[in-house]
């Protein structure tokens, strides 16, 4: 088979279906316009809500009221020793941009946020190369499973000044981009930016270099074999820096309350029941990471869905995302299994390849969840379950088109009624975002409180000056319009995400 035929088009002959025939170079253009278009509309809707969220008080707006008093400089080189941390780059970006500002903060940080967004969609209608009109028709769907996936809300609810969960799924898309391309020197270069980046401003960011690995190992040639052994030295050095010279601990049992079984479980009995054996624990939270993705159950390590089956009181939402994650699942892992033959003398296709990311980098990133399960910290594995979704309903439906009348028409049912299911997701993120800016606008109207709570001390003009300027930005802009409030969108929209 060809390597570089369309994604998803990987039925070749040993399977007894002829290979989906490839767009022309000359409709590859209007098509992928088209793609980059309707995900520009995409962003739109989404940012229209994004836009009418305030900078969040925790973790946003007193994030920015720490820096304000230093130099991007200094803050790098204060933030190197956090302790359990190591994330030298999260914090100066912010100061950049404040700075850049003028002091119209909440239009520059917004304006990054839906920027990233664009971003982040346009880079997954490059890696997954949409050619012809049958891409073009499965992207919506792609795309829903991305945008209504639970991993991906917090990327845009997060309350960081600048949402770095989006930045890692970012570079982390962009390895796998570059990595699927044909070579140039400008490959190496930007898989060695996005890795010192990213490993820089969260752990999760290593990721960069487990995806340029691997993708190396199936057959991508974008990057070099030396780019590989640098960034492959930067990773040693990372870790040399981090636990041998700073001494930069680890997050441990305390660090935030984790669910286990039906239960949230707070620090104080976290600590009593697993501070003599935390590998249980850890294990627990790997396989709820691992299960998380797949199934969307259990959420933040509790199994919420099988306690509504058993105590009773089951949300139609939940069953919603169990139904919608197995689904995709399901599929998934179907198609792979049509593809068996042709990955045992390993010929891949573009899209063959694209499944084959899904599952180093769902378990490199559910590691990374092995002291405390949170949806957001598991968003890039969702983005390339959205990908792997795509190649698999690409040639799903390239098969029917060849089987039976009974068995197509089966099947053409099943994927409508899975289509159908995240097309109410990705609506209901729509509310969601709604909710977030009605409950955001009511912290900021309590804000001395909240700093009184936190004893968040203002003692330099600076500091009281970036809070009243987002406290006037926060509550003087316009609210997004009601929205239209049926019975039934809080039993099957996800409050939750």
């Amino acid at each position: 088979m060809n390597a570089d035929a369309p994604a998803g088009s990987g039925t070749g002959s040993r399977s007894g279906v002829s290979p989906l025939p490839e767009a022309s170079p000359t409709c590859r253009r209007p098509i992928g316009a088209l793609a980059a278009a309707y995900v520009a509309l995409v962003t739109l809707t989404l940012a229209f809500y994004v836009t009418r969220i305030p900078i969040q008080l925790s973790d946003g707006a007193s994030n920015m009221i720490s820096v304000v008093d230093q130099s991007a400089v200094e803050i790098f080189f204060d933030k190197t020793s956090n302790e359990a941390y190591f994330r030298p780059l999260m914090w100066p970006p912010y100061k950049m941009v404040m700075d850049l500002s003028g002091g119209a903060y909440f239009g520059w940080f917004k304006g990054l946020h839906v920027v990233q967004l664009l971003v982040l969609l346009l880079l997954l209608v490059r890696w997954l190369r949409i050619r012809d009109g049958a891409d073009l028709a499965v992207l919506p769907f792609a795309v829903a499973v991305l945008v209504g996936g639970h991993t991906f809300a917090g990327t845009l609810r997060e309350a960081f000044p600048i949402n770095h969960f989006l930045s890692i799924a970012i570079c982390v898309l962009g390895a796998a981009t570059v990595s699927a391309e044909r070579w140039r020197l400008g490959n190496d270069v930007a898989a060695i930016l996005l890795f010192v980046y990213a490993s820089l401003t969260l752990e999760t960011g290593l990721l960069v270099w487990v995806v340029l690995v691997w993708a190396f190992a199936i057959g991508w040639r974008g990057v070099s074999k030396p780019a590989l052994a640098l960034v492959t030295l930067g990773v040693a050095a990372y870790l040399y820096i981090r636990f041998a010279v700073l001494d930069t601990g680890t997050p441990g049992l305390t660090e935030r309350e984790s669910g286990w079984g039906f239960a949230l479980l707070g620090k104080d009995e976290l600590n009593r029941r697993f501070s003599d054996h935390p590998l249980r624990y850890y294990a627990y939270n790997v396989a709820s990471s691992l299960s998380g993705i797949l199934f969307a159950e259990p959420r933040a390590g509790v199994w919420a869905f099988l306690r509504g089956i058993v105590q009773g009181g089951l949300e139609p939402w939940r069953a919603l995302n169990v139904a919608c994650a197995s689904g995709v699942t399901v599929l998934i892992a179907s198609w792979a299994w049509t593809q068996r033959r042709s990955w045992s003398t390993r010929s891949f296709t573009h899209g063959d390849r694209v499944v084959l990311m899904l599952p180093v980098v769902v378990l490199a990133n559910a590691l990374f969840c092995y002291a405390y399960v949170k949806d957001v910290v598991l968003s890039t594995a969702g983005v390339f379950v959205a990908a792997a979704a795509f190649v698999a309903m690409r040639g799903t439906l390239g098969r029917l088109g060849h089987a039976s009348r009974p068995i197509a028409v089966f099947g053409a049912v099943l994927l409508t009624a899975l289509s159908a299911a995240w097309a109410v997701k990705h609506v209901g993120i729509h509310y969601n975002l709604w909710e977030q800016n009605v409950s955001v606008r009511r912290e900021w109207a309590q804000v001395d409180r909240w700093l009184q709570n936190q004893e968040i001390d203002l003692v330099t003009p600076a500091s009281r000056s970036v809070k009243a300027r987002l406290e006037f930005e926060a509550l003087s802009r316009p609210v997004a319009p009601p929205w239209p409030e049926p019975r039934w969108t809080r039993r099957w929209f996800d409050d939750t995400q």
